[in-house]
C-alpha cells in the first residue's frame, strides 16, 4: 500500500515539474541481505530528486 502511495506521489512530482527520478527501477536488497534479514525482502528503495 505504501509504495502505491509513493509511485502516486512520485509521478505527480515529475509531472508538476517540481522533482526527477533518479532510478527507474527500485532498488531491492540484495540476495546476501535477505539471507541475513529476511525482513529485507519486502524492502525498495525509490529515489527522487527535487527541483
Amino acid at each position: 500500500i505504501e509504495d502505491r502511495l509513493v509511485k502516486q506521489l512520485f509521478r505527480h512530482w515529475e509531472e508538476a515539474g517540481e522533482g526527477k527520478r533518479v532510478n527507474k527501477k527500485p532498488i531491492a536488497a540484495s540476495s546476501g541481505e535477505i539471507a541475513q534479514n529476511p525482513r529485507a525482502r519486502s524492502a525498495k528503495l525509490r529515489v527522487i530528486q527535487k527541483l
